[in-house]
């Protein structure tokens, strides 16, 4: 088996003397990092619903817009005809 020379995730690794030590701390730091992109996964997923709704919003607002614009447009065709 060799060693791969990875840095290491927290500096008391280095001061680790026996294997299990090592890797019990890798496996505290690779759950922790688990936990932490986790929270950040949740926290992007929240980020995007709500992005999404804005855009629908906006997208509503456009219509609306352009509706009244054609409205409009229809009045003063109406209203130069007459």
């Amino acid at each position: 088996m060799s060693i791969v020379n990875f840095p290491h995730p927290e500096p008391s690794m280095a001061q680790t003397h026996t294997q299990g030590e090592r890797v019990a701390t890798l496996e505290a730091w690779a759950s922790q990092h688990e936990q932490r992109c986790e929270e950040r996964m949740n926290d992007m997923k929240a980020l995007f619903v709500e992005v999404k709704s804005r855009i629908s919003r906006l997208e509503l607002a456009i219509w609306a817009a352009l509706i009244s614009f054609a409205g409009w447009a229809a009045v003063q065709l109406w209203a130069s005809i007459s």
